[in-house]
C-alpha cells in the first residue's frame, strides 16, 4: 500500500483534474470574453485603419489582459481553504501538502499563460480571416513561441508565484491586498536601497571626493545593482514564494 507521505503521480494528476472540474467555469467565461474582446478590437481596426490588421499591436493588447486575468484567477486558486465550510473537505484530501501546493501552482503557472497565448493566436487568427474576407487585409499570424514571447512567459510565471503566495497568505480581496503588499515593499526597498547607498559612498559630511563619489555610485548603479536584481528576480524571488506556500499551507493543514 502506498505511504501518504510519498509523492504520488496518481494523486498528483488526480488533483489537477479536480482543480480544472471546479474551475473550468470560470476560465470559460473568462477566456471566452476575451477572446470575443479580442476579435470585436481586431476585426475594428481591420476596417478602420490604413495599416490593415496589426497583430503585433493586437498580441500586446490580448497579453496585457491575458497576464492581468491570470493573477486575478491566481489570487482565487485559494478560496476553497478561506470557506469555512469548503475548507475542511480541501484540507483533509488525502495527498501530501507538495501535491496540493504544485498542483495548483503548475495549472495557474505554466498551464494557463501556454493554453491563454495559444488561445490568443487561433483568435487573432479569426479575427485576420474575417479581416481578409471583408476588406483583403494581409494575413500576418502571431507566434506565441518567439524568443521574446517566451521570455514573457518566464516573466509571467515568476510574478504569478507572487500572487499564488498572496491567494494563501490573504483571506479576502486577495489580488488588491497583494497589489497593496507590492507597492509598500517596493516603497521600502526604494528606501533602504537609498539608505544604503549613502552608507556606502558617503555623504557630503564625509571626506570622499565628489567625483570619485559619483562615479562609484554610477558604477554600482549602472552595474552591481542590475546584476543583482536579475539574480534575485529570475533565481529568488519564484523559489522563495513557493517555499513561504509552502509552510502556510502547511500552517492551515496543522
Amino acid at each position: 500500500m502506498e505511504k501518504i507521505n510519498q509523492f504520488s503521480a496518481q494523486r498528483f494528476l488526480l488533483l489537477i483534474k479536480r482543480y480544472l472540474l471546479f474551475n473550468a467555469k470560470t476560465w470559460l467565461i473568462g477566456l471566452g470574453a476575451t477572446s470575443g474582446v479580442m476579435i470585436v478590437i481586431g476585426v475594428i481596426q481591420a476596417y478602420i485603419s490604413d495599416y490593415g490588421y496589426n497583430v503585433s499591436a493586437l498580441a500586446t493588447t490580448g497579453q496585457v489582459i491575458i497576464y492581468v486575468g491570470g493573477f486575478i484567477l491566481t489570487s482565487m486558486a485559494y478560496n476553497e481553504i478561506h470557506t469555512p465550510a469548503r475548507s475542511q473537505f480541501y484540507l483533509t484530501l488525502p495527498a501530501t501538502t507538495t501535491e496540493k501546493l504544485f498542483s495548483q501552482w503548475l495549472i495557474t503557472s505554466v498551464f494557463f499563460v501556454l493554453v491563454a497565448n495559444l488561445l490568443l493566436s487561433v483568435v487573432l487568427l479569426i479575427g485576420n480571416l474575417i479581416g481578409n474576407i471583408a476588406w483583403s487585409v494581409p494575413f500576418d499570424i502571431f507566434n506565441p513561441f518567439t524568443k521574446g514571447n517566451l521570455e514573457l512567459m518566464l516573466i509571467y510565471i515568476i510574478t504569478q508565484s507572487i500572487f499564488f503566495l498572496g491567494a494563501l497568505y490573504f483571506r479576502k480581496n486577495n489580488f488588491l491586498k497583494t497589489i497593496l503588499s507590492l507597492f509598500v515593499i517596493g516603497t521600502a526597498l526604494n528606501i533602504i536601497t537609498v539608505l544604503f547607498a549613502l552608507l556606502l559612498f558617503g555623504t557630503d559630511g564625509m571626506q570622499i571626493e565628489s567625483g570619485m563619489m559619483d562615479m562609484q555610485f554610477t558604477v554600482w548603479l549602472e552595474e552591481t545593482f542590475p546584476v543583482a536584481m536579475k539574480i534575485l528576480f529570475y533565481g529568488v524571488l519564484a523559489p522563495f514564494c513557493l517555499v513561504v506556500s509552502y509552510f502556510k499551507l502547511k500552517e492551515r493543514e496543522v
